[in-house]
């Protein structure tokens, strides 16, 4: 596209600089969104509690995996991205610099298009193994697993593997439907 020369393209350092919430993708700049609704944040505080619980109590566990919410991934120079939620091992820096196991996404309408789209394609491209989009006003949900370097949709998955033998049992159906 002819334009695209004539946009600004940041890096991390410009990144590191800015004031508020931001994302930066592919060295474009993208404002977050105001605060998420109540409905978003349930969602987000009972998948985060569910599988905080069962990361750090699962059998075999390595002990060495967190569920963050809202942190960066710096993914390279030029892109940044916030998951909702992420599932990461063995990470021990300010921020993620590795490839998360799992994100989790709540979708609201500002970042929606964003979200299955932009951020599924560099999320498949990293070999992120699980991605997991919730609609938080209908609770439907879409789970992709990185199968081959191409994400496939379940219809349902209840069991994760997060690092080695270690697996986390979550049925999102149940979790949803308690909210």
């Amino acid at each position: 596209m002819r334009s695209e020369k004539y946009l600004p393209h940041y890096t991390v350092e410009d990144y590191r600089l800015w004031e508020g919430d931001w994302e930066l993708i592919d060295g474009l700049a993208y404002a977050m969104t105001p605060s998420p609704g109540i409905p978003h944040q349930d969602i987000l505080g009972a998948i985060n509690a569910e599988l905080r619980g069962k990361v750090k109590n699962v059998d075999g566990g390595c002990g060495n995996c967190k569920v963050l919410s809202d942190v960066d991934w710096h993914v390279n120079e030029h892109t940044v991205l916030r998951p909702d939620l992420t599932i990461v091992c063995n990470e021990t820096a300010k921020f993620i610099y590795q490839t998360p196991i799992l994100i989790v996404e709540v979708l609201s309408p500002a970042t929606a298009l964003r979200d299955r789209n932009h951020k599924f394609e560099i999320y498949e491209e990293e070999e992120v193994k699980y991605y997991i989009l919730v609609e938080p006003e209908t609770k439907l949900y879409n789970v992709f697993v990185l199968v081959n370097g191409q994400y496939l949709e379940q219809s349902e998955i209840t069991s994760f593997t997060i690092h080695g033998d270690c697996e986390v049992q979550l049925s999102l159906t149940e979790l949803l439907a308690s909210i």
